[in-house]
């Protein structure tokens, strides 16, 4: 009986992420139908499933952005950052450079930027990076 409970524990701790999928799957049909709000809930829980799920956690980045007052972004400025702590997701990153911008953090979302012009050199992550450098206060850009 024990083995069987440890058995079972295991079992749904290994499948945490196809559960978590499953739910952003459930999600975006949901969002697609067009109730948005609904989504989220999905989102979410996703999220308290497999707090690791950079597709959860990139859904709810975008809906931040969408709708979210200041608050909610700061929320999810923190998951990113933890999340990028522990790897690198350029898309994640990209929303995390984006959230940043909306509740003007500048230099955080010219350090975002310019973490992904890095990883993907491009016109535009350089361009935004300096702009927003500038914008911060930064005289040296």
């Amino acid at each position: 009986m024990l083995l069987a409970g440890i058995g079972i524990a295991v079992a749904a701790v290994a499948a945490r992420p196809e559960l978590a999928n499953g739910l952003v799957a459930r999600g975006d049909d949901v969002a697609e139908a067009g109730n948005a709000a609904r989504a989220q809930i999905y989102y979410r829980r996703a999220l308290v499933i497999d707090p690791s799920s950079s597709a959860a956690l990139d859904r709810v980045a975008v809906a931040a952005m969408m709708q979210g007052d200041a608050r909610t972004k700061k929320d999810i400025v923190r998951r990113l950052g933890g999340a990028l702590a522990r790897r690198s997701d350029k898309s994640l990153l990209f929303d995390l450079a984006l959230l940043q911008l909306e509740l003007r953090r500048y230099a955080a979302s010219a350090d975002a930027f310019r973490h992904l012009h890095d990883t993907e050199p491009s016109a535009l992550f350089a361009s935004a990076t300096r702009v927003l450098l500038r914008r911060a206060g930064d005289p040296h850009r």
